[in-house]
């Protein structure tokens, strides 16, 4: 669901994913679901592509109520720069 087109020292790509998040609610834990593609324009720097502009495009999203689970728990939250190795 990956398509790239590469230019020299640019690029495009188009990702189409889901995302799943569980969340508490004063109701219960539900599950939130997105379906979006991402549009990326890339550049080369120092011998790497570099993300240099992210469109993310929500398609749809449905949430639903999940039983027998909890989401509490402790998660270490990053934000991903652009300059971080894996970005």
């Amino acid at each position: 669901n990956v398509v790239v087109e590469i230019d020299g020292d640019a690029a495009h790509s188009t990702c189409r994913c889901v995302a799943y998040v569980l969340r508490d609610t004063p109701d219960g834990v539900r599950l939130f679901m997105r379906g979006l593609t991402y549009e990326d324009r890339w550049t080369r720097l120092a011998a790497r592509f570099r993300i240099i502009h992210r469109r993310h495009v929500p398609e749809w999203s449905v949430e639903a109520p999940v039983e027998g689970f909890t989401a509490s728990f402790d998660v270490v939250s990053k934000t991903l720069h652009s300059s971080d190795e894996i970005y």
